[in-house]
C-alpha cells in the first residue's frame, strides 16, 4: 500500500493536506521510510504544511524507534530542514535514541534557527521525560543562553514548569547563581521539587565559596539548608539532611556552625519518616567516626563530641520503640560511638546487646560485636555480668588461651574467669585448672571486706564452672578433689552457688564422683553445718541420678556396639574358613584390637567395665529395668547408697524453725524427689505440698517450692492432681509463679488449655495474673469457640471474660446463642447473655 502511494506521488507536489498522504506516511516501514521522507522534503514545497508532514512522519518514527534508522532520519533533517520546531520535536523524541555525533548536529542546527529563551521555557511546559536533558544540552551548546533562560523562567514557574525547571537549574553551573539572593523565590514556592532544587544550587554554591573562604555566603546558605530540616515535606527534609551530609564530607560546613547543624540533624532522627532518620543516624555515626579531623579546636571539639553522646540517646531510644527498619542503622552509630569513647556509649551498647533475645537480630548483634572486639579487646571486660553479654559471648569465637594468659600473669582474674565460663568448644588442662583453682581460692581466702569476698565468691564459682572443662576424667584421689573440699570446709560461710558448683565438677571431672561426693558430705557433716550438708544432700542426689543414667547411655551403646562387632568377627570368621577350603591355608590372624577403654566410672561402687561385662548380653530393656533398679533401690535409698541414710534428717530438717535450715532442706528434698520416685511417693505430699500450700512459710521458700513443681509436673504427670497447679492460683503469695508454672506447662504440651479454661478464666480479672490469662487464651485462638460456652455456664467466671472471649472470634454467633439460650438463666446467665448478642450482632 505504502510503495504504492510512493509511486503514486513521486512526480506530484503537495499543495494540500491530504489523507493519502498521512496514510503513506502512517503505512511506512524501515525499508520505505527513507524513500517517503526524501518525497516529503521534494513535494512539499509549502512550509506549513511540510512542517505538519515532518512532525507526523517523525510521530510514527518515535512509535517504534528500533523498526527504524534514526541516525539516518537525523542527518536528512540536518541537511534538508530548518523549521526549528521539526528539529526540537526530532531531538525530544529520539534524544536517548541519537548517536552523539548525530545529536551534535542537530544541536548546532537548532543553534543557528536562532533559539530562544521563550521558546526553551514552552519546551517546559512538555511531559516528556527526555524534555530535561533536550534543554540541558541546547544550553551547553549555546552558553550565552543560559543567563536568559535562567532569568525568563522564574516568572514563569508553574507545575509542569516547576518540575522540568528542578531538574535543570541544579545541572547548570553554579556561577550562574552566585548572587542567590535572586533566588530564593524557589525557597519560598509551593512546589517542593523547586524547593528541593534550591538546596541542590545552595550545596553547590557552598563548596565554590569554601574555595573562596567566602564564610559570610556560606553561613547564610547553610542556615536556609538547616532550616529546610523541618519542612512539612519529606523530600525536602530528605534532600536537605543529603545536601548536609555532602557538606560534612567536603569540610565545607563552618567550625562556628557545626553545633548548629548537628543539632538539626539529631532532631531528625526522631523523623517520622525511615529515610529521613536513617540518614541523620548514618550522618551522626560518620561524623562520630572523623570527628578529630573536622575541626582543630579543643572547644569545637567539645561541643562535637556532646552533640554526638545527645543524637546518641536519641537513636538509642529508637531500640525502644522496637523500630525495626533503623535497628541496624543505629547498631553501626553504637559500635562507631562506643569505639569513639563517646560518653554512654557504653549503655548504648549494653542496650544493643540486649536485642541478642530478638530473633531477627540476634546476628547483627554478635557481627557487631566481633567488630567492637577487633577493634578494642578490652570491651569484653566492660560488660561483666551484664546478663545478655553472657549469651553473646558463645558466639564471639574468642581464644581462651589469650585469657589464660591474663589469668597467668595476673592480669583481669575475675574478668577473665567471667568470660571463659560462657564461652564454649574449649578444653583446659589439669595444671592450668589446678594453678586457676589455687588463685581464686587464695583470693577468697585474702578477701578483706564484704565487697571483695562477695566479688571473690562470683570469681571462686566461675573458676568452679571453668574446670568443668577440663580435658578428660580423673581418678577420685586427684589432689585437685581434695583442694575443693578443704576449700570448702575452710570457708565459714554458705554461699547458695558454692556446693552445687562443686558438686557438679565431681561429677564431671572425676571417675569416682560418688566417692569425692561421700568425702565432701562426711567432711560438711564433721563441721556441723546443718545448711551446707543438706546443699551437698540435694546437690550429689540430682548430680548422681544424671550420671548414673548417663552411663546407662553409654553402656547400652557400648554393649550394641560390641554386639554388632561380634556378630560381624563370626561372618568374618566364617568367611575366612570358606575361603581357605578353596585357596588354601589362611595368613596368620593378627593382634586382637584392644578393647575400647571408658574411664567414665572407676570408683570402689562404680566400674564402668564391670557393669559392661556384667550388662553384655542384656537386651536394652533388661539394661534399662536394671538401672531404675539401682538408682532407686542401691545407689540413692539403699543402704549402700549415697544418700539413703541422709533422706530422713533431710525430711525432719524441712520443719525446722530455723529458716535458713528449713529453706536449704526443702530445696534438697525437691531435687530428691525429682531423683527419685520412692522419695516422691513418700514425701511429695508431706512435707512438699504441707509446705508449699503453708501460709505461715517464707514467701521466698513457697515460691522456689513453685518453681521446682514444674519439673516435679513433667516427671510425675500421671501421679499429681491437676488441682494441686491450680490451687496455687487462689494464693495471693505464689499466684503469679503459679501462672507462670501453668503457662509453660501448656507451652510444653503436658497440659491443654481446652481441659482447664474454666480454672483460668475465673482469674480474668485478677490484677495479678488477670493480663497473662488473657495472653495465654489469646495465643490459642482454636481454643476460644468452645470456652465460650464453658464461661457462659459457669457462674464464678466474670461477665468481662465472656466479653473477652467473644471478641476473639468472627462470626455471627448463632448457634452459640441457641446453645447458651437452651440454658435455663439466672441473673449471671442473663448479663452474660446479652454480652454475647451485642457482641455479636455488631459483627
Amino acid at each position: 500500500m505504502t510503495d504504492r502511494l510512493i509511486r503514486k506521488f513521486s512526480s506530484m507536489a503537495f499543495e494540500e493536506e491530504c489523507d493519502d498522504h498521512k496514510e503513506m506516511i502512517k503505512g511506512m516501514d524501515k525499508d520505505n521510510s527513507g524513500r517517503v521522507l526524501d518525497l516529503l522534503l521534494k513535494n512539499t514545497k509549502n512550509k506549513k504544511l511540510l512542517s505538519k508532514y515532518l512532525l507526523l512522519f517523525l510521530g510514527r518514527v518515535g512509535e517504534n524507534k528500533k523498526e527504524f534508522d534514526i541516525d539516518a532520519v537525523a542527518s536528512v533533517l540536518v541537511d534538508g530542514v530548518s523549521d526549528q520546531e521539526v528539529l526540537l520535536f526530532a531531538l525530544e523524541k529520539f534524544h536517548k535514541a541519537l548517536g552523539t555525533l548525530e545529536r551534535t548536529s542537530l544541536l548546532e542546527k537548532v543553534a543557528a534557527t536562532g533559539i530562544n529563551a521563550p521558546v526553551l521555557i514552552r519546551m517546559l511546559e512538555s511531559a516528556s521525560t527526555t524534555i530535561s536533558a533536550v534543554v540541558l544540552d541546547i544550553l551547553a551548546s549555546t552558553p550565552n543562553l543560559t543567563e536568559e533562560f535562567i532569568r525568563a523562567s522564574l516568572p514563569e514557574i508553574n507545575g509542569q514548569i516547576a518540575r522540568n525547571l528542578a531538574l535543570i537549574l541544579p545541572q547548570l553551573s553554579a556561577k550562574y547563581f552566585v548572587h542567590f539572593r535572586h533566588f530564593e523565590c524557589l525557597l519560598c514556592s509551593e512546589s517542593h521539587l523547586l524547593r528541593c532544587c534550591y538546596i541542590d544550587i545552595a550545596e553547590k554554591l557552598i563548596i565554590e565559596f569554601r574555595q573562596a573562604e567566602n564564610t559570610e555566603n556560606i553561613s547564610i546558605l547553610t542556615d536556609q539548608i538547616v532550616e529546610r530540616l523541618h519542612d512539612k515535606s519529606i523530600y525536602v527534609r530528605a534532600r536537605a539532611i543529603s545536601a548536609l551530609s555532602s557538606l560534612f564530607k567536603n569540610a565545607a560546613v563552618l567550625n562556628n556552625q557545626i553545633k548548629l547543624v548537628l543539632l538539626g540533624i539529631i532532631d531528625r532522627v526522631g523523623d517520622k519518616t525511615v529515610l529521613v532518620r536513617k540518614k541523620a543516624i548514618s550522618i551522626l555515626a560518620q561524623v562520630a567516626l572523623n570527628s578529630a579531623c573536622l575541626t582543630d579546636s579543643k572547644e569545637t571539639g567539645s561541643e562535637i563530641r556532646e552533640c554526638i553522646r545527645l543524637g546518641l540517646d536519641r537513636a538509642s531510644a529508637l531500640l525502644d520503640a522496637a523500630l525495626k527498619t533503623d535497628t541496624l542503622d543505629v547498631f553501626v552509630f553504637i559500635k562507631i560511638a562506643y569505639l569513639q569513647g563517646i560518653p554512654g556509649a557504653e549503655a548504648a551498647v549494653g542496650k544493643m546487646i540486649s536485642f541478642v533475645y530478638v530473633e531477627e537480630h540476634r546476628d547483627d548483634v554478635i557481627r557487631t560485636f566481633r567488630e567492637i572486639i577487633n577493634k578494642k579487646e578490652n570491651v569484653l571486660f566492660e560488660f561483666v555480668n551484664n546478663r545478655a553479654f553472657e549469651d553473646v559471648i558463645p558466639h564471639l569465637e574468642l581464644s581462651p588461651g589469650r585469657l589464660l594468659s591474663n589469668i597467668k600473669e595476673g592480669r583481669g582474674l575475675f574478668e577473665s574467669l567471667y568470660v571463659l565460663r560462657h564461652m564454649n568448644q574449649y578444653k583446659i588442662s589439669w595444671e592450668a585448672g589446678a594453678s586457676l583453682l589455687d588463685q581464686s581460692g587464695t583470693a577468697v581466702f585474702e578477701s578483706r571486706g564484704l565487697p571483695a569476698l562477695t566479688r571473690n565468691i562470683e570469681m571462686y564459682n566461675n573458676t568452679l564452672v571453668v574446670l568443668g572443662r577440663l580435658s578428660g576424667r580423673r581418678k577420685h584421689d586427684n589432689p585437685l578433689f581434695s583442694l575443693l573440699i578443704r576449700n570448702l570446709i575452710k570457708m565459714g560461710f554458705n554461699e547458695p552457688n558454692l556446693i552445687p558448683n562443686t558438686v557438679k565438677l565431681f561429677y564431671r571431672a572425676s571417675t569416682g564422683p560418688d566417692v569425692n561426693a561421700v568425702r565432701l558430705i562426711r567432711a560438711i557433716a564433721k563441721s556441723r553445718s546443718k545448711t551446707k550438708l543438706l546443699d551437698a544432700i540435694g546437690s550429689v542426689c540430682i548430680e548422681q541420678y544424671s550420671f548414673i543414667e548417663l552411663i546407662e547411655r553409654r553402656i547400652k551403646v557400648d554393649v550394641l556396639d560390641q554386639n554388632i562387632d561380634q556378630n560381624i568377627d563370626q561372618n568374618n570368621k566364617q568367611r575366612r574358613i570358606d575361603l581357605k577350603s578353596r585357596v588354601g591355608p589362611e595368613p596368620p590372624e593378627s593382634a586382637p584390637k584392644k578393647q575400647r577403654r571408658n574411664s567414665l566410672a572407676d570408683s570402689a561402687t562404680l566400674r564402668y567395665r564391670d557393669l559392661c561385662d556384667l550388662l553384655r548380653a542384656q537386651g536394652n530393656e533388661e539394661i534399662t529395668d536394671f538401672f531404675d533398679h539401682q538408682k532407686e533401690h542401691e545407689i540413692l535409698n539403699g543402704d549402700r547408697g549415697v544418700l539413703g541414710p541422709l533422706i530422713p534428717f533431710v525430711v525432719e530438717e524441712c520443719h525446722s524453725k530455723n529458716s535458713a535450715v528449713c529453706y536449704a532442706a526443702n530445696v534438697a528434698l525437691a531435687k530428691c524427689i525429682i531423683s527419685s520416685r520412692l522419695i516422691f511417693d513418700q514425701y511429695f505430699t508431706d512435707p512438699y505440698l504441707i509446705n508449699l500450700f503453708d501460709q505461715n512459710q517464707s514467701p521466698i521458700l513457697r515460691n522456689t517450692l513453685v518453681s521446682f513443681l514444674g519439673d516435679i509436673v513433667i516427671y510425675y504427670s500421671s501421679a499429681i492432681e491437676t488441682d494441686v497447679l491450680f490451687s496455687l492460683l487462689s494464693d495471693a503469695t505464689i499466684k503469679l509463679n503459679g501462672m507462670l508454672l501453668i503457662h509453660s506447662l501448656i507451652a510444653k504440651n503436658v497440659l491443654r488449655i481446652r481441659s482447664f479454661s474454666r480454672h483460668l478464666l475465673i482469674h480474668h480479672n485478677d490484677d495479678q495474673i488477670g493480663g497473662l490469662v488473657r495472653r495465654l487464651i489469646g495465643s490459642n485462638e482454636q481454643s476460644v469457640p468452645p470456652m465460650i460456652y464453658e464461661a457462659f455456664l459457669v457462674d464464678e467466671i466474670p461477665v468481662e471474660a465472656v466479653e473477652y472471649l467473644c471478641r476473639l472470634i468472627q462470626g455471627d454467633g448463632r448457634r452459640l446463642i441457641e446453645k447458651c439460650g437452651a440454658v435455663e438463666m439466672n441473673g449471671i446467665k442473663k448479663e452474660k447473655m446479652e454480652i454475647i448478642r451485642g457482641v455479636f450482632s455488631g459483627n
